[in-house]
């Protein structure tokens, strides 16, 4: 009697053990599958940017503009928000990283997006300078660029409005160009008027 409760036991333990694991990774496969591959949020998240990284920063800017986008625009998971953070990242010049830790990082963005969302507002687009127009220049012994991007966004459906940003970035020990700094700018700034 005795061996046959242990063994019922341990079959039963069993059970849940096997139970538990298929419960989990099927859960985690679902939530992977349930995002549609050709979707912007599912090939921002993706993209490879250890061996993939973008070339020109130009093409720096444009990736992380399509982040921006995902952040405002998309619905996702917390494990899905922390995918487009860490992409986010990897374009950062270290020295920004250093001062903006993740948590701080993440603790900021969140109430951003919140805030976006509250208020209803989406980036509908965004442009770049043209490569022409951006601007490359040395910084102490770093090579730098200046480019200016603009985004149109929507408010409740309602009203439009556009914003510019200046980006800086500075090329890495791999020559990788990443951000070093960036800045919301006035329309006058964007369009190179002087005042």
């Amino acid at each position: 009697m005795k061996n046959n409760r242990f063994i019922l036991i341990i079959v039963i333990f069993a059970c849940l053990i096997i139970g538990s694991y298929y419960y989990f990774a099927k859960k985690d496969s679902s939530e992977k599958t349930n995002l549609d591959p050709t979707s912007e949020l599912s090939q921002v998240m993706y993209k490879d940017l250890d061996n993939s990284y973008p070339s020109t920063p130009r093409e720096v800017i444009g990736f992380y503009s399509r982040i921006l986008m995902c952040y405002y625009n998309e619905e996702y998971t917390n494990d899905q928000f922390e995918i487009l953070v860490e992409q986010a990242r990897k374009l950062l010049d270290d020295e920004l990283l250093d001062s903006n830790p993740i948590e701080k990082h993440v603790t900021n963005l969140t109430k951003e997006v919140e805030d976006y969302k509250s208020k209803k507002l989406t980036i509908i687009s965004y442009t770049l300078d043209d490569s022409k127009d951006v601007v490359y220049f040395d910084y102490e012994s770093d090579k730098c660029a200046g480019i200016k991007a603009s985004y149109f966004m929507k408010r409740n459906s309602e009203s439009f409005e556009k914003v510019y940003h200046q980006y800086f970035l500075r090329k890495d020990d791999n020559g990788r160009w990443k951000i070093y700094g960036f800045g919301a700018i006035s329309m006058d700034d964007a369009q190179g008027k002087d005042e």
